[in-house]
């Protein structure tokens, strides 16, 4: 069976809405960068409250949704969607319902679906993470065993299978490095993040394994690929604590991090080794005493954005960091009363998938300028497909 790590979310409405919640995130009003290099970071002050005259038009020039195709073949849900990627003219969605890889434009018509479950050549029974590798013009999807199968961006036609099984025991999320490298980050095993290369005589190199095994598997290190890839260069997240690295070809090189003072994420004051379960129930009443589980990352040239959780079970917020001023904003809401969401970025645009039931966590008649969108909002229902939202950035 395919399958994504964490498990299958029930198909309850007030599920999803605790669910999408839980990508929300936090952030400081007004708070500049100490010093370059400064080994405490951006200094963050949590005291200081949210931002409440944070706009969405602050950074983005429009938000536009779409609703994807209707067909049966077409229809998703956010919570059955095993990976994603997102290319120049159209993104890829493996859903665990059907199996399917389904291919979509981005004004939401379905261009193809293909089926690889099976065992044949090019089939695979077990999926984790999937990216668009700009270096080899291929869809890949990775099986966590250590296996990559790679796909004709152009039909989606099998190309090959890499199997580096002998050099890994797992790996759940990956990024293309180069013609023959990858980065790979490991849930369950020693080191967290890893590069190797797909020519046999070439082992696996360690990069950071500063997560413990115990904490890259809760809900302190939220959920999704620690790598994102812009023209800027290829990076990795710490979700404990929200540090992000450079990949410079050879080592991971600490481009950014957060200084929260006394809400600074502290994985020493937890007990080690204990369950998933147990850490999702310790992360209720840790979020008020440290800001942790750094979700959601997107960055452009501009602008660094990240989701976070603090205060609350529900309480997620946003870091919207300006590089350009040196400047954090932290937000719960902006004042059109929609929360923002670190999406995928593609150019100067970035996108995010969301539930048809809890569209209005992102969007509202005060976020929508064109008519077309305010009519497509007004129809939207529960049993509608997901909903694609694009946002255009500023001057980017």
């Amino acid at each position: 069976m395919v399958y994504g790590y964490y498990p299958t979310v029930k198909h309850l409405r007030s599920f999803l809405i605790i669910g999408a919640l839980s990508v929300l995130c936090a952030s400081c009003s007004n708070n500049t960068r100490d010093s370059q290099g400064a080994s405490d970071g951006i200094v963050i002050n949590l005291d200081a409250g949210f931002s409440k005259e944070f706009s969405i038009f602050d950074v983005f020039s429009k938000v536009e949704i779409v609703e994807l195709e209707n067909a049966l073949n077409a229809q998703v849900a956010e919570e059955t969607i095993i990976c994603k990627a997102f290319g120049d003219s159209s993104f890829f969605l493996l859903d665990r319902g059907d199996h399917l890889l389904k291919r979509f434009d981005y004004q939401g018509k379905l261009i193809s679906t293909s089926n690889y479950f099976g065992r044949g050549p090019g089939e695979f029974t077990m999926a984790q993470d999937m990216i668009v590798n700009k270096y080899t013009n291929t869809l890949d999807i990775l099986d966590p065993r250590g296996i990559i199968y790679k796909y004709r961006l152009q039909d989606l036609s099998w190309e090959q299978t890499i199997d580096l099984s002998e050099k890994m025991n797992s790996a759940h999320f990956f990024a293309a490095a180069s013609q023959k490298e990858y980065l790979f980050y490991s849930l369950v095993d020693s080191p967290a993040v890893f590069i190797c290369s797909t020519d046999e005589d070439i082992a696996a190199r360690p990069l950071s394994n500063s997560v413990p095994e115990w904490l890259r598997r809760s809900s302190f290190c939220g959920g999704g690929s620690p790598f994102f890839d812009t023209d800027q260069g290829l990076f990795y997240v710490e979700k404990s604590d929200g540090s992000v690295y450079r990949f410079d070809g050879k080592s991971l090189a600490r481009e950014s991090s957060w200084d929260m003072g006394k809400y600074s994420f502290n994985a020493e004051e937890l007990t080690p080794d204990k369950d998933y379960f147990y850490y999702s129930r310790l992360a209720e009443t840790m979020t008020r005493k440290s800001a942790f589980s750094f979700c959601r990352t997107a960055e452009t040239r501009k602008y660094l954005l990240q989701n976070f959780r603090f205060k609350g079970r529900n309480n997620w917020n946003a870091i919207v960091f300006d590089k350009e001023r040196n400047q954090a904003t932290i937000v719960k809401q902006t004042k059109e009363g929609v929360y923002l969401l670190a999406g995928e970025i593609v150019e100067n645009k970035m996108y995010y998938l969301i539930n048809p039931s809890i569209i209005g966590i992102v969007v509202n008649e005060n976020v929508l300028k064109d008519r077309r969108d305010l009519e497509t909002l007004k129809q939207i229902k529960d049993e509608s497909n997901i909903i694609l939202v694009r946002y255009e950035f500023i001057d980017e």
